[in-house]
């Protein structure tokens, strides 16, 4: 048995506040609950919508970020631009010096050095970056 209100629906159908025009998530709350909108109420959706839609990352130890960070630097060569931005802050997020590693790639565009051009004077290795052509410098020891 389906009841139909004053204003013409039935409890099975959601009733449009306004002809021809869609519900609103404030107004919609209020609908369903039968109470006048308040900023609680829509706090309180966006908070469920939040939790709902952008879950926590998952966080990850120092001991497994130094795997990760060996496992990376391992074959440096095929990795991509994207990949060194990550290792590296993955690295800063976790206070992972990366030493000498740092020198595997250009400290401008943060590509791998592959068509690089290096030289050795006066007590500096100079490599010419082969993507963005930037010049690292650094000691030697």
């Amino acid at each position: 048995m389906v009841l139909n209100f004053e204003d013409g629906h039935n409890r099975l159908e959601t009733p449009v506040p306004f002809p021809n025009t869609e519900v609103k998530l404030p107004m919609l709350l209020a609908v369903v609950a039968d109470q006048p909108p308040n900023h609680q109420a829509v706090f309180h959706y966006f908070y469920i919508v939040l939790l709902v839609y952008y879950p926590m990352k998952k966080t990850i130890s120092k001991t497994e970020a130094k795997k990760q960070i060996e496992e990376f630097f391992e074959n440096i060569q095929d990795k991509s631009l994207k990949d060194v931005k990550k290792i590296k802050k993955l690295a800063m997020t976790h206070k992972i010096p990366l030493k000498d590693k740092r020198k595997l790639f250009c400290n401008k565009c943060m590509s791998p050095h592959k068509n690089a051009s290096i030289r050795v004077k006066n007590g500096l290795i100079r490599i010419n970056c082969g993507e963005c052509g930037h010049t690292n410098k650094w000691k030697i020891k």
